[in-house]
């Protein structure tokens, strides 16, 4: 089965629609505003060019005035008429025999059948929106969730309201019972859940690193949604957030009071973490047109999703995505053991283990380790039987939002190895040998040089031997330079032809 939340919207023949080309067609039911059935490119041209070059604080503001400029507020009334343009699809379940539903992604079901589905429209007219009178379950009636909870930045919405409370972009039409499970909870993980709800959704303990307390899990094709809806949140508003931190004790985990980066870490480290893992959708990129359409800004992390790692990045001075409390080598035996281990982490990818043979002033990728839930300490051998010398080690960390960091440079002294290879016979008269001590584990490009330093010969020995060999047999007697390059080192020998 294909995911729902994947499928277009293709059957709504009761409203006006846009085609893909953004042209408008009428019918026979005046909503006022075209259903979203397809992609519409409704970006306006140079809709971000004042982002241009731009990154960290300085991107967030920018994205915070383009998002502001143009915006006109709706009441939040008017979000029960957009809900029945912009965030339907088609029926799957009854008992209604309306050919579209409401969009609730606490009950929707993209992996099967979904639970329930609720008739868009008031219950006088035969639908399922919330008209204030109590629930005993999940699929009796659908109402307005705030992603960011009203509570948080000191919002009573009422019908008439108009600013943050009534912002479309972070609130979603879904089930009225489990909207009432998840109250004023933060988002999180929930290991053991004391309520699921029919689509999997939990309400439990926290499990989540540095937050704690109760928090509800939406199912894993919606992390990404309310992720990016929360972002939006904090940059069109970055300018509250200094009023908004104490509004409510769940608020205060998730806003840390400033313009940037206007989220406390461990909470932004599970928002980029959602945003990683659940990319954008066609639901996503379809809701954020109907948006543009209705109140006259955009979110802008649905647009470009890379500006999330732009702005959120370790690059402009955040903690993330790791702490590493230690970091060792140790050499023995033709090989140097790495050992690593990190205090905390949330959605890290993996270790890039990174060596430096010329002092640090270049360093090339050896190998990687991949980051396990839960485990702390680390390890990687490397094999340093063919070097000498001062050999340096660094880490690059890396998440799941692609943001890195480095950790800070080892140092490990190799014994020298005067007899790392033989070139032999010298002089020599037809076939020049050459010899590794141990077998040969490097691709090496090999060049033979005269003393005006043109090169006469070129060849490529690759690893898995120990003795190669270069014949001679056409250069004219005299001296000449023999050069063997690999990634990590340059080797010269004089020779002599007879």
């Amino acid at each position: 089965m294909i995911p729902m939340r994947k499928l277009l919207v293709l059957f709504v023949p009761f409203f006006l629609f846009f085609s893909v080309s953004g042209q408008q067609t009428t019918s026979s039911v005046d909503t006022g505003r075209p259903a979203i059935v397809s992609r519409i490119e409704a970006i306006p041209s140079g809709y971000y060019d004042a982002t241009v070059g731009l990154s960290c604080a300085a991107l967030k503001t920018a994205l915070k005035n383009i998002v502001t400029t143009g915006m006109t507020p709706k009441t939040y009334g008017a979000l029960w008429t957009e809900y029945l343009i912009s965030d339907v699809k088609p029926r799957e379940v009854g008992p209604g025999t309306s050919p579209t539903v409401i969009w609730d992604i606490y009950s929707d079901n993209p992996a099967g059948t979904d639970p329930y589905n609720f008739t868009p429209g008031t219950v006088a007219s035969g639908g399922q929106q919330d008209n204030g009178t109590a629930v005993t379950g999940e699929g009796q009636l659908y109402n307005r969730e705030h992603s960011v909870p009203q509570s948080w930045f000191g919002a009573s919405a009422s019908p008439s309201s108009i600013g943050p409370e009534s912002d479309y972009y972070h609130i979603f039409p879904t089930d009225k019972q489990v909207n009432a499970n998840r109250a004023n909870f933060i988002y999180g993980t929930v290991s053991t859940p004391t309520i699921t709800s029919l689509n999997g959704s939990k309400l439990g303990p926290n499990t989540w690193s540095g937050l704690g307390g109760t928090a509800f899990e939406p199912i894993n094709e919606y992390k990404g949604d309310l992720a990016r809806a929360f972002l939006y949140f904090v940059t069109r508003y970055e300018d509250n957030m200094v009023a908004w931190e104490a509004s409510s004790a769940d608020g205060d985990k998730a806003f840390d009071g400033t313009t940037w980066p206007s989220v406390e870490l461990p909470y932004l480290k599970l928002m980029l973490q959602w945003h990683a893992t659940d990319i954008v959708s066609l639901k996503e990129t379809n809701r954020n047109d109907a948006g543009y359409i209705f109140q006259g800004n955009r979110n802008p992390f649905v647009d470009h999703p890379e500006f999330v790692g732009q702005i959120w990045s370790t690059t402009c001075g955040l903690l993330l995505p790791v702490d590493i409390i230690s970091f060792t080598a140790a050499y023995q035996q033709n090989k140097v053991q790495l050992d690593w281990s990190i205090d905390r982490a949330d959605g890290l990818r993996n270790f890039e283990i990174e060596r430096s043979t010329d002092g640090g002033l270049s360093y090339q990728y050896i190998g990687s380790v991949n980051w396990v839930n839960g485990l702390n300490d680390y390890s990687y051998t490397d094999n340093v039987a063919s070097l000498d010398g001062m050999v340096l080690y660094r880490l690059k960390t890396i998440d799941q939002n692609l943001v890195f960091k480095y950790s800070k440079t080892v140092s490990v002294k190799l014994q020298a190895k005067l007899d790392w290879l033989v070139v032999y016979p010298n002089p020599v008269a037809d076939k020049l040998n050459v010899q590794f001590r141990t077998t040969n584990e490097a691709l090496w490009n090999v060049s033979v040089v005269d003393m005006a330093g043109r090169v006469l010969q070129k060849a490529v020995w690759q690893p898995g031997t120990s003795q190669y060999s270069l014949p001679v047999t056409q250069l004219k007697s005299g001296i000449y330079l023999f050069q063997l390059h690999s990634n990590v080192r340059v080797l010269r020998y004089s020779f002599v032809v007879q």
